[in-house]
């Protein structure tokens, strides 16, 4: 707890002690009539606003491993191959298919020859009985002079004859239908082999990625921020290359939840590439996320995206570039400006130390960024010094930075029912006056009370921020103490924080700190 406190402190006094360090032999600075511009600076990323991903191919139950792929940044024609995944294991597998295919041809033949021999058969068998409704033919002509019962016998003949060539042709018939079956299913089942040889051969052109447009390949960066790489393995239908389209450029930035407040369409921008600080570019945001994100896993930080599209066309400007990013959120013309090292606080008022006068002169500041501000209260051509005149002087923003650490009237009535419930006291008037302890501490006092806590003597009262109690804290203070609570010091009273001796003892036992 104590961390997060003086963290957020240096993080609001910071910048006014960067500002406030001067210039070798510097002691004067010069109020000055200015356009003060008002910006949000963050790092950003370099980025196409449109790009093709060129992502692995959908084939599940086939670990896909890269062999080949081009080089990042490198300029790619369209047909070319920008990344060639292992086809080792469909090569087998078609192989395999290929062998099934010829089989099946191979079957299909076999059958083929079969068939056209026993057809062969059965017309020679319907030749036969041609020929034999012929010779019974012709004897029944000759019998035509004979008895009635040679003549009937003739006749029968004929009939049987005629009856066993149509049973020839009859069987002719139903053989064939039963070869077209048999041919048909053979047919299908060469098809069905052939389908299976062609979604391989399919998969294995797939496992090779060709650029479908011209451009530069980029490595595209996965969810966990992580590249794919030669040798590295990729899923089904992630990305791996990008072919942005240099044309049009962009840059992200992320933005916390307070300054994206600030933020609006249209707002003008500047930035510069680390790789290029020499080069100003010009940009304009066009969209922020409406959906936060935390920093960090776990972290009560949440962060906006915001796009800015970059005006020029630039060979230098390529993606994953780092940009340091101005956002103007604000222009104040004709402004009285003066460097913000040069800005204190008494009692939280902001003020100068002008040239040849020992009193603070109260101003009001209209504007600033992380170097300058405008104010008001000043004439232009004032000279103010950098360093006060006053030791009860504040940094500039230290009065932000104290009331971040005083806790809200909820956690102020919270805490003292707490104490009331454990029957504990904070005495104030009883110290208040006496000097402070000598190095080490004295019997009995504070060092004596945050030894018998656990914590290093003074941390109280020198980082006067707040003590966290354990349950076995607890216990130490006293009988069917339970639970956690937190004591906040009331930096609203007037006390010296760092010399301050506070006291915490149970009601039942005022006179021996050293109980406590």
């Amino acid at each position: 707890m104590h961390r997060k406190i003086l963290l957020a402190g240096i993080a609001l006094i910071l910048p006014a002690l960067l500002a406030a360090t001067p210039r070798q032999n510097e002691k004067w600075a010069v109020a000055s009539k200015d356009t003060l511009r008002i910006e949000l600076v963050e790092s950003g990323e370099i980025s196409a606003v449109r790009s093709t991903t060129i992502s692995a191919p959908h084939i599940w139950n086939l670990d896909m491993q890269i062999i080949e792929m081009v080089d990042e940044g490198a300029a790619v024609d369209s047909g070319d191959v920008l990344v060639q995944i292992d086809p080792s294991p469909l090569l087998t597998n078609l192989d395999e298919e290929k062998a099934q295919l010829e089989i099946r041809n191979a079957d299909l033949q076999k059958m083929l020859v079969q068939h056209r021999a026993k057809i062969s058969e059965m017309e020679r068998e319907i030749e036969m009985s041609q020929h034999s409704l012929k010779l019974a033919e012709v004897q029944l002509e000759q019998l035509k002079f004979e008895s009635d019962s040679r003549r009937d016998d003739g006749e029968l003949e004929v009939l049987k004859a005629k009856i066993a060539l149509k049973e020839a042709q009859t069987k002719l018939d139903a053989q064939k239908v039963i070869h077209a079956s048999e041919h048909k299913k053979q047919e299908l089942l060469i098809f069905e082999a052939q389908g299976d040889v062609d979604r391989i051969q399919r998969r294995v052109q797939a496992l090779t990625l060709r650029a479908p447009i011209d451009g530069m390949a980029v490595h595209h960066r996965d969810w966990d921020g992580t590249k794919a790489q030669v040798g590295g393995k990729v899923r089904p239908g992630s990305g791996i290359i990008n072919l942005p389209d240099l044309s049009r450029m962009q840059v992200k930035v992320r933005v916390n939840e307070v300054d994206m407040a600030k933020l609006d369409q249209r707002q003008k921008a500047t930035l510069r590439l680390e790789a290029f600080p020499e080069k100003t570019f010009t940009a304009e945001l066009v969209s922020k996320t409406t959906i936060a994100d935390p920093l960090e896993q776990d972290s009560q930080v949440r962060i906006f995206e915001a796009q800015l599209v970059i005006a020029e066309r630039d060979s230098l400007l390529k993606p994953g570039m780092t940009a340091r990013v101005h956002i103007i959120l604000d222009e104040l013309p004709n402004v009285v400006t003066i460097p913000i090292g040069c800005i204190f606080e008494v009692d939280g008022q902001p003020v100068v130390f002008e040239k040849g006068s020992s009193k603070p002169t109260e101003i009001t500041i209209l504007g600033r960024n992380d170097f300058m501000a405008a104010i008001d209260g000043i004439a232009e051509k004032t000279e103010v010094s950098w360093q006060p005149s006053d030791s009860k002087v504040r940094p500039l923003g230290y009065a932000a930075y104290v009331a971040s650490l005083r806790p809200s009237d909820a956690e102020r009535e919270s805490f003292f029912t707490e104490m009331d419930n454990r029957e504990l006291t904070f005495d104030y008037e009883a110290f208040r006056n006496k000097p402070p302890e000598p190095p080490g501490g004295a019997p009995g006092g504070t060092k004596a009370m945050l030894e018998k806590l656990g914590f290093p003597a003074g941390e109280m009262v020198i980082q006067g921020g707040s003590i966290k109690l354990s349950p076995d804290m607890m216990k130490k203070l006293g009988d069917g103490s339970k639970g956690n609570f937190e004591m906040k010091i009331d930096t609203s009273k007037k006390v010296d924080v760092k010399n301050a001796t506070k006291m915490l003892s149970p009601k039942a036992d005022t006179e021996s700190p050293q109980q406590n």
